[in-house]
């Protein structure tokens, strides 16, 4: 994971509202498979891309 991308996911598991049920999941799910070690798909990378573009700016 990117440094960009590890902030983009800091920020999106900080916000109290804004997501939907599956945005919340899905960063949930980004973020335990971080912690497991474990690298993003290019899909998961470009989803996780998407939610901060639409949700963060």
């Amino acid at each position: 994971m990117s440094e960009d991308q590890l902030m983009l996911l800091e920020q999106l598991l900080e916000l109290d509202e804004g997501l939907t049920d599956w945005e919340v999941k899905f960063v949930d799910s980004i973020d335990k498979q971080r912690r497991a070690g474990r690298a993003l798909s290019p899909g998961q990378a470009a989803t996780l891309e998407r939610i901060g573009e639409e949700r963060l700016r």
